[in-house]
């Protein structure tokens, strides 16, 4: 495979109405913290000065397997009390939050830097037939990097929710719109209908402005409320428990296994393939033959077990020398350049 041949294959990704899944690795790529960096200030924060120290010895007693095997894989290995997930939780909100506030702060850089991925969006959105009413983006970040990026592009979008300050949860929100348009045939004046495109945000972990009362009512608030808890979903083995039991975390979890399942093509961005909520109706799509493109920097070892056993996936990756790993059909090729990053892919493919 060539370069030409590469752009040619990477174009027919953009033409397929393409469900987007969307990991840590597009955060990163503007400042947010992934999980190498999440685990770090766990480390840093849970120690005797603002923990019982029976929750920093527990966190202890996990560490060295976190360093080993990653947050993700250190938690599903383990029970851990409820002391420490409220914890790991509560952290994990502040370090994701602080993060999001200071890019928000910034926001102008963001928008003059080379972060395409809202130009994706947009081509992708534009792209729509005018019997497709959704482009679907599923993400497990807790960060609202995908919502920012609608906006910068001012594009509709929804996440379940909807409302003034006080946002709340309705199925009917993912529903289909439409727009009546005036027509007059043969002097009689009538109407007609087209479907209103919207984007919408699927994201089963939770997000940073979902937050749950005493009472336990849901609402997705941008502010600090007074007795409310983020609610979010951490690695671990506790994540099916939530899920189970929050109707909202269910909900954006069926609705993205469901998007999943009716996908013409995926494509993944930053995807580590470490979960294992999407995975199994992914991999059952994936499976049936449908077109899969994985852009990432550094493809696990999981996800290229997937790739080979799949002959339809593309895998884009960096090769660490400034070229780019291509691994498709069971072949591997090497291309002089950094295709794999976002911001590369778009340039070469829409700009």
């Amino acid at each position: 495979m060539d370069l030409s041949d590469f752009l040619i294959e990477l174009q027919k990704y953009l033409r397929l109405e393409p469900t987007l899944i969307i990991g840590t690795g597009l955060s990163c790529s503007v400042g947010l913290p992934g999980m190498t960096h999440l685990s770090a200030y766990l480390n840093t924060n849970i120690n005797s000065h603002t923990c019982n120290i029976d929750i920093v010895d527990e966190w202890r007693s996990i560490y060295s397997d976190v360093l080993k095997n990653g947050l993700e894989a250190a938690l599903l290995s383990k029970t851990v009390s409820t002391k420490l997930l409220d914890e790991i939780i509560k952290l994990t909100y502040r370090c994701v939050n602080d993060s999001e506030k200071k890019l928000l702060l910034d926001i102008d850089s963001l928008k003059n830097s080379d972060y395409k991925f809202p130009a994706l969006l947009k081509h992708l959105f534009n792209s729509l037939s005018p019997d497709t009413a959704f482009l679907d983006v599923i993400t497990p970040n807790y960060d609202r990097l995908v919502e920012l990026s609608c906006e910068i592009c001012d594009l509709p979008y929804t996440t379940g929710f909807s409302g003034g300050i006080y946002k709340y949860y309705s199925d009917r929100n993912w529903s289909k719109s439409y727009c009546q348009n005036p027509t007059i045939v043969k002097g009689k004046v009538g109407s007609s209908y087209s479907v209103i495109h919207k984007i919408r945000i699927f994201k089963p972990h939770g997000s940073l402005g979902w937050k749950e009362d005493n009472d336990g009512k849901f609402c997705d608030c941008e502010h600090e409320l007074p007795g409310c808890n983020p609610t979010i979903i951490t690695p671990g083995t506790s994540k099916y428990e939530k899920v189970s039991t929050n109707f909202i975390f269910d909900a954006h979890r069926t609705r993205a296994m469901e998007s999943i399942s009716q996908a013409k093509s995926l494509i993944f961005i930053g995807y580590g393939f470490n979960d294992d909520h999407l995975q199994t109706t992914a991999l059952h799509k994936i499976a049936q033959g449908i077109p899969v493109l994985v852009l990432t920097k550094t493809l696990s070892d999981k996800a290229l077990k997937i790739v080979n056993e799949h002959p339809r996936i593309m895998a884009v990756s960096d090769n660490n020398d400034g070229r780019t790993k291509v691994v498709t059909d069971g072949n591997e090729y090497i291309l002089h350049g950094d295709f794999w990053s976002i911001n590369s892919f778009i340039k070469c493919t829409i700009l």
